[in-house]
Order: structure tokens, then C-alpha cells, then sequence
């Protein structure tokens, strides 16, 4: 299991520095000597979604939340990469799952929010825009969104404000 797991750090280390190729090399490393690793598959799922192989990305994750289906990182990949494929009823429910493992993911609910951004669902994504900036208020692609879905609804001055807000967080993270 140490080795395992050592294998599977580097491969988190690979995926951090934009390497998906030596990640997945890793990863493979660590699921050999584990198979029972949901992590290892989970993250080697989502380093094929980052080369744009969503068939192998689903498949990993779907194994993932197989070994462990309170997973909620799985879930919340698995909803992306089912976006990609364009299967929006698929990546909503695997959003949805995802935020009832974990409702305090920032991240899930700015996935989810784009989804129903996407779908013409401008209130519910600016419920889910404004729920990931509660929960992390330096969200900037959160605010961004926030007030795109603003403008669509002609909400002049909250999407300026959210504009704005978005811009000065981002010249601050430089």
C-alpha cells in the first residue's frame, strides 16, 4: 500500500505541473499495486479528460465511485466529463451527487452553475454562481460567470458589479 501510494503522489505531482502523460504513467503505477486504489482511478480519470479521452476519463471515474460511492470528487469529475460528451442529464446528476456528498464545494457548484448557464438556466445559475462565492469569496471565474448570467437577464448594474469584482480579484492573485 506504501508504494501505492507513493506512486499515486507523484502522479498528483505530474498532474499539478500540467504532465497528464507521466500522471497516468503513475497512476497506473499505483493501481497495479492497488486495484482497489478510487483515488488513483479517479485521478488518472481526470488527467485523461485533461488529453481529451473522455471515454477512458468515464471509465476511470465510474470505477472510482464504484470502490467508494461516497466520492464526491468523482462525482463531480465524472459531471465534467459527461459535459464534454455533451450528456447534460448525466453531468447535472453526477453535479447534484456530487453536492450532496460535499455541499461545501466551491468548485461543484460553479460546474453545476455552468451547466444550467449553458442550458438557459440563468436563475439556477446564478444560484449555484452565488453559492461557490459564498463558500470561496475569491472565486474569480465565479464572479465572471455570475456576470455574464447577469447580462443575459439585463441585469446591468449587478453584472457590472460582479465584472468589476472579478477583475480586481484577478489583478490581485498577479
Amino acid at each position: 500500500m506504501q508504494d501505492a501510494i507513493k506512486a499515486y503522489n507523484r502522479g498528483v505531482a505530474f498532474a499539478n505541473f500540467g504532465d497528464a502523460d507521466s500522471a497516468i504513467i503513475e497512476f497506473n503505477e499505483a493501481i497495479r499495486l492497488d486495484g482497489e486504489y478510487a483515488k488513483a482511478y479517479c485521478n488518472r480519470g481526470t488527467a485523461y479528460l485533461q488529453k481529451g479521452d473522455v471515454q477512458r476519463a468515464v471509465r476511470d471515474l465510474c470505477e472510482a465511485i464504484r470502490l467508494d460511492p461516497k466520492y464526491a470528487r468523482a462525482y463531480r469529475n465524472r459531471g465534467i466529463a459527461y459535459e464534454e460528451t455533451g450528456d447534460s442529464v448525466r453531468a447535472k446528476a453526477d453535479f447534484d451527487e456530487a453536492l450532496r456528498l460535499n455541499p461545501s464545494d466551491a468548485e461543484a457548484h460553479y460546474d453545476r452553475g455552468s451547466l444550467s448557464y449553458l442550458g438557459g438556466k440563468l436563475d439556477d445559475a446564478i444560484s449555484d454562481y452565488s453559492e461557490a462565492i459564498r463558500l470561496d469569496p475569491g472565486h474569480v471565474d465565479a464572479y465572471r460567470a455570475r456576470g455574464l448570467a447577469y447580462r443575459q437577464q439585463k441585469q446591468w448594474c449587478q453584472a457590472e458589479e460582479d465584472m468589476k469584482k472579478a477583475e480586481q480579484l484577478r489583478s490581485a492573485q498577479q
